[in-house]
């Protein structure tokens, strides 16, 4: 592997060896794993029918990615409302607490006795 030049990503089965040879042969190669393979696995464990909720609601989820096309699988109107989204909470985590500290009277909270 010395001889090929270093690729950015590596995407492998998840093999256990595999990792530790790709730090030591490229190591500044990012690794990840192949959603096939991570599919069938949860698959294999998991069934294609599942007893319980939370293994058919891990089994729909690992299907769902294999629908996915691109890293970032978003349209553009889900990509805007995503962040509005965020910028109105980190708003409300920001202000809500500022808020509440003025609404405070010194004179009430501090007694002496």
């Amino acid at each position: 592997m010395k001889r090929i030049a270093e690729p950015r990503m590596v995407v492998s089965d998840g093999g256990t060896g595999f990792a530790k040879a790709l730090k030591k042969a490229w190591p500044k190669a990012k690794h990840q794993r192949c959603v096939f393979h991570v599919f069938c696995q949860v698959k294999r464990y998991i069934t294609s029918r599942p007893n319980t909720a939370a293994g058919a609601e891990l089994y729909m989820l690992v299907k769902d990615l294999l629908k996915i096309k691109s890293p970032i699988d978003l349209s553009l109107t889900s990509l805007i409302l995503l962040n509005i989204g965020t910028l109105a909470i980190s708003m409300l985590m920001m202000l809500g607490p500022s808020y509440l500290i003025t609404q405070i009277s010194p004179a009430r909270s501090i007694r002496f006795e």
